[in-house]
């Protein structure tokens, strides 16, 4: 009998980002048993190093690292620029000829259910946009949680906020949500989870400035995590109501507490089509978009 060759599952980004690689090799080995997989992790990333988060969690996944991160942020000098351009070119031309013959398969073709071909050998993309099952929601949720941080420390009577600011602010003020704006969401939130409020961001010296207005720590027991995001999740997915951001740790969080039935989640309105479209088993969840411009 031939063996077939591993396919490596490319994934670029944080903990968000890795979770849906991580999702997609349990979808492929239930919808291909007699194929293997591999995830390749790069740190790539002009400003952000990205590390491995997901080994510990899910130890059963094979993974492979490649360390391409530019820590320099330097764009080409102007003599080496054609040179970077050609080799672009290159990629691009040899990137289509291996998409066209099934070598490679990036997003938008497992998007359309195509079939994986006997000699494709690498699988790319973001995988946003791919429609997973309530199976793969579970399978992930039940793992995270086996091996997430206390729960028992948390009140989860409240509401826990995540805000992302991480590289927003290298990518232009116009894409991080105002504080303000978050704040009305809380009028939304049950009376009896408005009292505590966890706050968990990737930038927690932000909210050490006491960013919120007078009022709202008048009222609410504002406290401040440090969670790291594989103990996030799992924690925020259980509380009475959570408020999310525009952040693949948000998106979810708000995935897994509609899997377990809970109500009040908000996420930005900029997320709304997307998440509607590739999650339609979860349109009768409560979930609530809210303006994220002022």
């Amino acid at each position: 009998m031939i063996t077939l060759p591993s396919i490596a599952i490319h994934i670029w980004g944080g903990f968000g980002s890795q979770l849906y690689a991580v999702a997609l090799y349990y979808k492929l080995l239930r919808l291909h048993p007699n194929r293997r997989f591999h995830i390749v992790q790069h740190t790539g990333g002009i400003i952000l190093r990205r590390e491995n988060e997901f080994s510990k969690l899910f130890r059963d996944i094979p993974v492979r690292h490649i360390d391409d991160h530019r820590s320099d942020g330097i764009a080409p000098t102007t003599w080496i620029r054609p040179f970077v351009s050609i080799r672009g070119s290159v990629i691009r031309v040899l990137r289509l000829l291996s998409v066209k013959s099934g070598l490679m398969i990036d997003d938008s073709i497992l998007r359309k259910n195509v079939c994986i071909k006997p000699w494709t050998l690498q699988i790319r993309g973001h995988y946003t946009d791919i429609v997973f099952d309530l199976s793969d929601y579970t399978l992930l949720l039940t793992q995270l949680q086996s091996r997430a941080e206390s729960i028992k420390t948390f009140d989860l009577n409240s509401t826990m906020l995540h805000y992302r600011l991480g590289d927003l602010p290298f990518a232009g003020k116009e894409n991080i949500i105002p504080i303000d704006v978050i704040e009305k969401q809380f009028d939304q939130v049950p009376i009896s989870a408005r009292k505590t409020v966890y706050v968990f961001s990737d930038t927690p010296t932000f909210f050490s400035t006491k960013p919120f207005s007078e009022d709202f720590y008048a009222s609410h027991n504002v406290i401040i995590s440090d969670l790291s995001a594989s103990s996030l999740i799992p924690i925020a997915s259980s509380a009475k109501a959570f408020v999310g951001t525009s952040s693949k740790l948000s998106i979810w969080i708000v995935l897994f507490r509609s899997c377990l039935g809970l109500n009040h989640s908000f996420l930005p309105n900029s997320l709304k089509e997307n998440f509607l479209r590739n999650n339609s088993i979860f349109l009768d969840s409560d979930i609530r978009f809210y303006n994220d411009k002022v």
